[in-house]
């Protein structure tokens, strides 16, 4: 019996052992696991806001001045700003036209990238001819030696045609391969619209651009310090050669010439002008007044003669010119929306340790209309109701926000995490725990009473034990008194 009793008492005892650090274990908080930080996802940057109902990137489609027709003559027309990349206006500036010499931009364009400004070039027969083909009288002569740069200078200032020519075969050995330059770069600067088939201009059916793509070679041709020298000059004489005399020609943008006051306007920088087949006038310029910088696009102008149909009265692409930089410059500024720094709003973080305040790392500035109430402005974010996850960085991108005008997107900017947030559990230890917690926890119960009834009975036991222990003893106390008796 007593051998019986203390093992109850040992198998209890080994049983508590064995449930105590279950017991413990359920109580124990989980210690954080290392994570490493994520940026929040987007499907887009929000430049399709900005394309789609804004005028900020050059192919936004809602102008800031709106698209009705504020010109009397011109077919297309598009005003852009640079600096903030913002349209201003625009009137089918995506409709496919005859450009021209506004060709020559390009033209002009590919030499500088791709050629040496330097090169001494000897004008062939192969040149001349292929000018006499295309119906150009050619300036240059045969056996002519001429630089490169002097015939981009003849090109963009005299607009020469057979210098197109020159430029074409001494940079890729042939117009046609030429010309496949141009459209490779059109379409590498983003002209949706636009197919060259010569170097110079002159009419072909199929040679096709539009004001917003004319826009986009001038806005990359203006970051080309040489090109704007050459495009801004009003005129340049061309040193005599080894088979020529001196020669002087002045520019056909009569907006750089103070000579023509009529036309002349003193914040142009720069331009190329265009007739079309039909005589209508092109013209794209580059214009800057210190704080806005402009390129504006006119096609398709409607000229007026005197009564000898030669003498222009009024040529359209100037005086519309004219009339989109007024706009422009008289009627804008470049206004601050959001500053370095500025908090906008505070999310907050599932399982994480606090919110994050949510702000902009650059100072964001555009283009408004000059005495804009800031009270008219509104923001907006691509994400209204962003959930989070732990742990948040601070500098990790977390939304993009909205300047809007009325019913124009003005402005776009990054919205970065001002803070971190460090997460309290990890998420999938806390999944497991749910998981198997349910099932944990019942055999610990299990457990506990088993131990409890074994406990139970083994002290039952040992107290029966000690009872029977002292009848028996008691007993033999009697029996032994009573022999004694007798």
């Amino acid at each position: 019996m007593k051998k019986t009793g203390i093992f109850s008492v040992i198998a209890c005892f080994l049983i508590l052992i064995q449930v105590l650090p279950f017991v413990a274990g359920a109580t124990q908080a989980t210690e954080p696991e290392a994570t490493t930080s994520h940026q929040g996802e987007f499907l887009n940057n929000a430049s399709d806001v900005s394309v789609a109902y804004g005028c900020h990137t050059i192919d936004g489609m809602m102008p800031l001045m709106g698209n009705g027709k504020y010109l009397e003559t011109a077919a297309a027309a598009f005003l852009y700003e640079v600096n903030s990349d913002t349209v201003l206006y625009s009137w089918n500036a995506d409709m496919p036209m005859y450009p021209a010499s506004l060709v020559k931009a390009m033209t002009a364009l590919i030499a500088f990238e791709k050629g040496n400004l330097s090169d001494e070039i000897t004008i062939t027969a192969t040149i001349t001819e292929a000018a006499k083909a295309d119906q150009i009288m050619p300036k240059l002569k045969e056996g002519q030696i001429i630089t490169l740069e002097q015939l981009i200078y003849c090109l963009l200032v005299g607009s020469e045609n057979d210098s197109a020519l020159a430029i074409a075969n001494h940079i890729a050995g042939s117009q046609e391969s030429f010309v496949a330059l141009m459209n490779q770069r059109a379409k590498e600067l983003g002209c949706q619209n636009t197919n060259f088939v010569n170097a110079h201009g002159l009419h072909d059916d199929a040679q096709i651009t539009t004001a917003r793509d004319i826009a986009k070679i001038l806005r990359h041709a203006s970051t080309i310090e040489a090109f704007m020298t050459c495009m801004g000059t009003k005129a340049f004489t061309l040193p005599a050669s080894n088979v020529t005399e001196e020669r002087r020609m002045e520019t056909s943008n009569l907006m750089l010439t103070p000579a023509t006051p009529q036309y002349y306007y003193k914040y142009v920088t720069g331009g190329r002008t265009g007739v079309t087949e039909d005589r209508k006038r092109c013209l794209a310029v580059t214009a800057d007044n210190g704080e806005l910088s402009l390129i504006s696009v006119v096609l398709g102008a409607v000229p007026v003669f005197e009564k000898d149909g030669v003498t222009p009265v009024s040529f359209g692409s100037y005086e519309e010119t004219r009339e989109l930089l007024e706009l422009g410059f008289e009627n804008n500024a470049v206004t601050q929306v959001l500053a370095e720094g500025q908090i906008l709003t505070q999310y907050p973080v599932s399982n994480g340790s606090n919110v994050v305040a949510a702000g902009v790392q650059n100072t964001v500035s555009t283009i408004l209309p000059k005495g804009t109430d800031f009270k008219t402005l509104s923001i907006r974010y691509q994400n209204n109701y962003p959930v989070f996850e732990a742990p948040v960085k601070k500098g990790d991108l977390i939304n993009y926000v909205q300047i809007w005008y009325g019913n124009v997107c003005v402005a776009t900017s990054p919205v970065i995490a001002m803070n971190g947030s460090v997460r309290l559990q990890n998420s999938d230890q806390q999944n497991s725990q749910q998981q198997g917690g349910g099932l944990s926890q019942i055999l610990q119960v299990l457990l506990i009473i088993v131990a409890l009834i074994i406990g139970t009975a083994g002290v039952l036991h040992i107290v029966r034990s000690f009872r029977f222990g002292a009848m028996n003893a008691k007993h033999k106390r009697r029996m032994r008194d009573r022999r004694r008796t007798k």
